[in-house]
């Protein structure tokens, strides 16, 4: 099981000074781009779920309805500040540039289980 977590706001895609860490853009390519972006937004949800306290059956339920969201065409930023508010609803305490971290750890995950190459150069959204 590949480990999604990434509670760090300090990780690997956090900047100096607090700024926001650019979204890392999922390449197109025959349509994998759509099933890419669709499992980085479950793995995103799923590890929003985790910090929220969702039992397995609501963190499932979750993810699918985050999943929707994006497949809604929401963007990036409206799937952000959906997560973002509902984390911070159940008291969780997270800004968005440690949403924007995780959310670039899960597409990179998304992109090798896909076998899409990852190293493209961040391009906020």
């Amino acid at each position: 099981m590949l480990d999604v977590t990434h509670d760090d706001p300090s990780g690997p895609d956090a900047r100096p000074g607090g700024e926001e860490p650019e979204m890392t853009p999922i390449p197109p390519a025959d349509g994998v781009a759509a099933r890419v972006r669709a499992r980085r937004d479950h793995l995103l949800a799923l590890w929003s779920a985790g910090r929220m306290g969702l039992s397995a059956d609501q963190a499932s339920a979750y993810a699918g309805a985050v999943v929707a969201i994006g497949a809604a065409g929401a963007g990036d930023r409206g799937l952000i500040a959906r997560i973002g508010e509902d984390l911070r609803a159940t008291g969780e305490p997270v800004g968005d540039a440690q949403i924007v971290a995780q959310m670039n750890h899960c597409a990179r995950i998304a992109a090798l289980e896909f076998g899409v190459p990852t190293g493209y150069a961040a391009d906020a959204a």
